[in-house]
């Protein structure tokens, strides 16, 4: 199994669009305690590790707005009545 740091954390909470407070909630941490961990600060325990991945992949990801917008703007074939 791949080790896994509180950065790589971070950025996948940010990719996924999860507020800190939310994954902290989750795992059972205040934001501040769980703040010192994905800065860097103090290292990652296996367990909070399991625990942090296990919660982004239940939070899933929250599309970006261009994001779900930008399939349904290309259909119709781009007749949108204007000239």
């Amino acid at each position: 199994m791949i080790s896994v740091t509180g950065l790589d954390v971070k950025a996948e909470a940010v990719r996924r669009q999860v507020p800190i407070y939310v994954l902290a909630a989750r795992v059972g941490l205040h934001p501040s305690t769980l703040a010192t961990y994905l800065n860097g600060h103090r290292a990652l325990p296996a367990t909070l590790e399991r625990a942090l991945l296990e919660a982004l992949d239940e939070l899933g990801r929250r599309p970006r707005p261009e994001e779900s917008t930008g399939a349904a703007g290309q259909q119709g074939g781009g007749d949108d009545g204007h000239a």
